[in-house]
């Protein structure tokens, strides 16, 4: 670029300035130091001129861009506040849907239930009233006791089918428009265990004389009335064995809790607790409580009015399915049940199967509650099980062969019950004598060095010697509880010896 255009740019002061200056310049050679001083400071007076122009300039550029970036930046948090209205908006909508899912599945479930339920125990009554039938013309007096527990079947599954039936008719003429705030199915316990009428026993005196009274009436002597309440103080669970066995325990119900009972009768398809509590369907994807009403009634106890009542449930027939897998977990949650410390629970199903407002989902880690004292019986038969030597660390066998007598067995009688304050504190008197009572059994077994019992067996035999204030205290030990161990683990001759040293009257072969 020439000077000619580059002073053309200036502006026409400074331009006429310079152009001066550079005249002077080549004519007065003498001054040439002064006006080139004056050309310099002419042009930087221009160039500081032109900085101070770009400079305001630039300064305002700086100004609309941050004008234009505040405005860009409350575009933003807006069209963010709406992105986040949006996604709120869209959460809330796959809620609801989701809910609406949820509700209907709900829905469909539990009239599946209810269904499943009616079938299944209208086909346990009809097998029940085919059982029932084919024993009914026999003369054999031996099948009297099967005939009084198939008819007591039969009138409970009726009264659960009745139930049922009104549950479901509820359940089909009363469809909600819209999901309810919480679930309106609740625990349905058998009829037996909703008895509420019985006088009241605080004296275990005449707690005994009554027990006494009630099992003569079914053909069993002193003997079977102190060693099931000795048994049951103990907290270990009874095992009866014999043709009244069944009976022995619904007279004890009827005398210890006003007739409270619910029993089930075991088949080898219950292989783990959740069996006796609850039917899974095939899908996995609910929870069906089991027809029998164990569970219901489980929970029914748990409730606040329940806590002072006591019931009784009865596993009828252990020795049909593998009690090393079903019933030893829920005999090690029952002996911690009256310790809070201490408490074991029963999984039965994941608590995601249900919500949480649902009556059956406490269930899902079951506590076994202290004002439920549990039973069994054993039954004899090609389609029975050995019973493990492990059991007998948390029962033991009571034998109560005995003729019953239907008419006086059926009859009515005023129903007793003790409350679960006073039973436990009885308890605790009986466990304050246990020291004295593992001394005893520990002298006992001494006495025959080849009869080994392990620390559990020893604990539960003297749980047993102590609720025992008889003088058949050492033999209630060792026909419950070590009698049962050692024949399980192949220890007769040693059985057979502490027998015959202290003459006591213990059946081995009825172990």
């Amino acid at each position: 670029m020439s000077k000619d255009n580059q002073l053309n740019k200036l502006p026409p002061k400074s331009s006429e300035e310079i152009s001066g200056l550079l005249i002077q310049l080549l004519t007065k050679p003498n001054e040439r130091e002064r006006i080139w001083n004056q050309l310099i400071e002419s042009i930087l007076k221009v160039i500081n001129t032109n900085n101070k122009n770009e400079i305001k300039t630039f300064q305002q550029s700086i100004t609309q861009l941050e004008q234009r970036e505040t405005q860009l930046q409350k575009q933003i948090d807006q069209l963010t506040a709406a992105q986040t209205e949006y996604e709120r908006l869209k959460q809330e909508l796959q809620l609801v849907r989701r809910g609406l899912k949820l509700f209907s599945a709900s829905r469909q479930t539990e009239y599946e239930r209810l269904k499943q339920e009616l079938q299944q125990a209208r086909t346990q009554l009809a097998a029940l009233e085919q059982s029932y039938q084919q024993l009914q013309p026999q003369p054999n007096q031996h099948l009297q006791a099967e005939i009084t527990r198939l008819s007591r079947e039969l009138k409970q599954y009726g009264e659960r089918i009745d139930q049922l039936q009104q549950t479901l008719s509820r359940f089909i003429n009363d469809q909600p428009a819209s999901p309810p705030s919480s679930h309106t199915s609740a625990i349905a316990p058998p009829a037996t265990v909703l008895q509420s009428e019985a006088a009241s026993i605080a004296d275990q005196n005449q707690l005994v004389a009554l027990l006494r009274k009630r099992m003569q009436r079914v053909g069993l002597d002193e003997s079977v009335t102190l060693a099931l309440h000795a048994a049951f103080m103990s907290g270990l669970m009874p095992i009866v064995k014999g043709s009244a066995a069944m009976a022995a325990l619904e007279a004890y119900a009827h005398v210890i809790a006003g007739g409270r009972l619910a029993s089930l009768s075991i088949v080898p398809t219950i292989v783990q607790p959740a069996d006796l509590f609850v039917v899974s369907p095939a899908d996995r994807q609910a929870c069906i409580a089991h027809p029998a009403g164990l569970l219901d009634t489980v929970l029914f106890a748990q409730q606040p009015e329940q806590a002072d009542t006591l019931f009784l449930i009865v596993l009828e027939g252990i020795n049909r399915s593998t009690v090393e897998t079903y019933l030893l977990p829920l005999l090690q949650c029952y002996a911690t049940a009256q310790q809070p410390q201490a408490h074991r629970y029963l999984p039965l199903f994941h608590p995601s199967l249900l919500p949480q407002d649902h009556p059956y989902t406490p269930a899902a880690r079951l506590v076994w509650p202290k004002n439920v004292l549990l039973a069994g019986t054993v039954v004899e038969g090609i389609a029975t099980l050995p019973l493990p030597a492990e059991l007998w660390s948390y029962a033991c066998l009571i034998n109560v062969d005995a003729r019953i007598d239907l008419h006086t067995a059926s009859s009515s009688a005023a129903r007793h019950s003790v409350t679960a304050h006073q039973w436990l504190t009885w308890h605790a008197e009986a466990m304050s004598r246990f020291g004295a009572a593992l001394k005893d059994c520990r002298d006992l077994l001494d006495s025959e060095k080849d009869l080994r019992i392990p620390e559990m067996v020893l604990a539960a035999g003297a749980r047993l010697f102590a609720c025992c204030q008889t003088n058949e205290a050492e033999q209630l030990a060792v026909s419950g509880v070590f009698g049962p161990y050692a024949v399980a683990t192949n220890q007769q001759q040693a059985l057979h010896q502490i027998i015959d040293s202290y003459g006591l009257e213990v059946d081995v072969t009825a172990l």
